[in-house]
């Protein structure tokens, strides 16, 4: 839904329809998408820092964004771990605002299906089998950049491939347009650039690779919507509730 709902608003849908399908909590199916992401940010970040030791003429703008990134997901990290370490505690801190027994009720119960989601922390074997699969996964689209680049013919190393999609891949963690459309492009192009790939090329090659990947995303979609019987009405108004959910709460 993220390649056809903008303000990453698919992963709100995505949420809504899994507590829907599995019977749970739907703040609880979203905690794991954010443990989801903050994991990717973690590898992205980390893989940024190893790989630039070795890359010279990084843009200064592009160090300072992932060492913001750094503070920002690593202040967000810390929080949700001892959020699922210690919920009383903020149970506690939520009650000293004084709101109405009203709003603090749902805030409550809203934070604790949250918490349900973030156990993920609290099991060490599990966090790691999660943070090897993730970094399995990326090397593997690495070597189908790598591939895909190399018909145009760009020679570009798995590395310098998984730099691209680190680079993009924090990128696409802003809320955009949707499919990313625009954001992938340019930071490729810069990143491409940095490994000496002329601007038009590069441009290229990201453009077609984007393209593609959306393609085999939507191959996927469908394909998942046909097998669990969920319809493109269903998706939409999921997306337009929580879009008129979250206006309402700007209101308040």
């Amino acid at each position: 839904m993220n390649n056809i709902l903008p303000l990453r608003l698919g992963e709100f849908v995505r949420a809504i329809v899994a507590g829907k399908k599995l019977e749970i909590s739907r703040s609880g199916v979203f905690a794991t998408i954010v443990v989801e992401r903050l994991m990717d940010i973690v590898i992205f970040i980390i893989s940024f820092f190893v790989i630039a030791m070795f890359v010279p003429n990084i843009p200064n703008w592009l160090q300072k964004s992932f060492i913001a990134c750094t503070v920002i997901f690593g202040l967000m990290f810390v929080v949700l771990f001892f959020m699922s370490k210690d919920e009383d505690k903020f149970l506690k801190l939520l009650s000293k605002f004084h709101l109405p027994s009203k709003i603090n009720e749902i805030i409550k119960s809203l934070f604790l299906k949250f918490a349900s989601g973030l156990k993920f922390f609290q099991n060490k074997k599990l966090f790691f089998i999660v943070l090897i699969t993730s970094i399995v996964v990326w090397i593997i689209e690495a070597y189908a950049y790598k591939t895909l680049f190399a018909a145009f013919g760009l020679n570009v190393t798995a590395v310098q491939c998984l730099f691209v999609i680190v680079t993009t891949g924090v990128a696409t963690m802003i809320p955009t347009a949707p499919g990313f459309i625009g954001a992938i492009e340019s930071v490729g192009m810069v990143t491409l650039g940095i490994f000496g790939v002329e601007e038009t090329m590069a441009f290229t090659a990201m453009a077609a690779t984007h393209f593609i990947e959306m393609m085999a995303v939507y191959a996927l979609g469908i394909t998942g919507m046909i097998k669990e019987r969920i319809s493109f009405s269903d998706l939409f108004s999921f997306a337009l509730k929580q879009h008129s959910e979250q206006e309402e709460q700007n209101g308040k």
